[in-house]
């Protein structure tokens, strides 16, 4: 058996230790017997009485000296480990260390990687005057950890990341953001934008309501309000028994299948990939919320990009449960729900064709060290590892995720389900008319509201249905087809994994295929 070895160098405190719990801890390192060998000992402990599904053990050592064959094998004996992560400070010369590893006669030994953790509030001094050990060891590295990060600016890092270019140019890089701060991050992001659209919302809802109670009588008025309401409760009811179910079932997936099982599902092959991408979704109905996270992690572990993509875009629509709500919201449109499957499997697919013909690259930003998160905590790291829990645990672990996730759905549901509402019953019928009587601008409407709703997969049939009133069923489809793709809040956890350009270059690509597919479908068919 193959032992790899992870030789880990780097300033005192500047977060070696944090880094290897990092590894440990998360599903970055598969590995479930692990040893650790430290030469120094700084604040932070590596908690292996914490770890219960992995094996780990700690070695102590003095000097790197103390770090031979001998001590290897003896490891090796005793514990049998798939790694060893070896902690060096930087102060000590680590080529010594790597000649031992190049020349062992234990052919089973592997240096896998050496990284260098930088703590990028002390890399002044460093730059300033690098002593030789220094400047060595960043020649012998093949990964930088940049740590604390915070407080300096994408330029400031760039321009450290150029510096460490100059000195090895095949040396790569990753960020270790803390845990609290990095959720504060993508927080703050979400929370401006999510806040700033539902103040552009809530005035022209309101200015909207001014405007239709001046020009309307009491009465006239009291009559819309109890339309509204019937149409805003008619969603609701019908949709919330779907809601739960699909929150019940996303839950149990999450806590007792991992996301290694998953991906383990998919083939390397990229159009045998695709076949299994557009319909493992009905065997892993992963919520459009967790979609994304799942997706990145997917693309990291070796899946090609145009595979997990086609993957996030048919997912959502290939769920049982989506599938039954719309059966259930198009009762005597049985058709309606075939050609919900089938517009959205051809668009995820040439959506993945094209990455193919027009292939992205280095599309992750980096931050692979840093725990994913999406609103609902469908990924939360706790939950990775809850299938080596008691099963009380898990249980309580599925209550608990299916109870964040309603409450975080359950508010897109019912702003939808209240514009819907809103729109059906305020604005002029003479105006709606004007609109759906033309195909492309209502499509391209209805397309944008779906957008922009963020409406769970699971009953944005329930809304589409109630705007048959004012738009043609191809516009309708619209709405339901693109919204479990892609919209804003997806958009926002895509801008949290990828860079921008490929977020903003995926967008693109599904709203101009979604459309140019439904046009012509729609206009044939419905």
């Amino acid at each position: 058996m193959e032992t790899k070895i992870f030789l880990i160098t780097g300033l005192l405190n500047s977060g070696k230790t944090s880094l290897i719990n990092e590894l440990i801890e998360s599903d970055i390192l598969s590995y479930k017997k692990i040893s650790i060998i430290q030469s120094e000992f700084g604040k932070i402990k590596v908690p292996i009485e914490d770890i219960s599904d992995k094996d780990l053990s700690i070695h102590p050592v003095k000097t790197i000296s103390e770090i031979d064959n001998k001590l290897l094998d003896e490891i090796i004996e005793l514990k049998s480990p798939e790694a060893i992560l070896i902690e060096v400070r930087e102060d000590q010369n680590i080529t010594s260390l790597i000649n031992k590893f190049e020349t062992t006669e234990n052919k089973n030994l592997i240096l896998y990687k050496v990284i260098n953790v930088i703590d990028i509030e002390k890399i002044n001094n460093n730059i300033q005057s690098p002593n030789e050990i220094y400047k060595e060891n960043i020649l012998k590295s093949d990964l930088i950890v940049l740590n604390k990060i915070e407080s300096y600016s994408d330029k400031e890092i760039k321009v450290f990341k150029k510096y460490f270019k100059k000195q090895n140019k095949t040396i790569e890089f990753l960020t270790m953001v803390k845990d609290k701060e990095q959720t504060n991050e993508t927080g703050n992001k979400t929370s401006k934008l999510k806040n700033f659209v539902s103040i552009i919302i809530g005035s022209i809802i309101i200015y909207l309501t001014l405007l239709f109670l001046v020009s309307t009588d009491m009465l006239v008025f009291y009559d819309k309000l109890k339309l509204f309401n019937t149409i805003f409760l008619s969603i609701l009811i019908q949709a919330l028994p779907f809601i739960f179910i699909g929150i019940i079932i996303s839950s149990l997936i999450q806590i007792f299948i991992s996301k290694d099982t998953l991906i383990k599902f998919f083939p390397q092959k990229k159009f045998l990939g695709f076949i299994v991408a557009m319909f493992s979704g009905i065997l892993f109905p992963v919520c459009d919320c967790a979609i994304v996270p799942v997706t990145s992690r997917l693309i990291k572990k070796g899946i090609p990009v145009p595979t997990a993509i086609v993957f996030m875009l048919s997912a959502p629509l290939v769920n049982v449960i989506v599938i039954a709500s719309t059966f259930y919201a198009f009762p005597n449109q049985p058709h309606i729900a075939f050609y919900r499957i089938i517009f959205g499997l051809l668009i995820a697919l040439v959506v993945g064709i094209t990455f193919i013909i027009f292939p992205s690259k280095n599309i992750l930003l980096d931050n692979s060290l840093e725990k994913e998160t999406c609103e609902c905590s469908c990924s939360n790291h706790d939950h990775d590892h809850n299938h080596n829990l008691n099963k009380l645990h898990q249980i309580q672990s599925v209550f608990y995720h299916s109870i964040h996730e309603f409450f975080t759905i359950g508010k897109y549901l019912i702003i939808g389900a209240g514009i819907s509402g809103f729109i059906q019953t305020a604005i002029p019928r003479s105006i709606l008319n004007n609109i759906s009587g033309n195909h492309l601008i209502s499509l391209f409407i209805m397309m944008c509201v779906a957008f922009l709703f963020s409406v769970c997969a699971t009953s944005d049939a329930f809304i589409g249905k109630s705007f048959l009133n004012q738009f043609s069923m191809g516009s309708v489809m619209g709405f339901i087809v693109l919204g479990p793709m892609i919209d804003l809040k997806n958009m926002l956890m895509l801008t949290s994994s990828f860079n921008k350009k490929f977020v903003l270059k995926l967008i693109i690509l599904i709203f101009l295929i979604s459309f140019i597919i439904l046009y012509i479908l729609t206009s044939i068919l419905l």
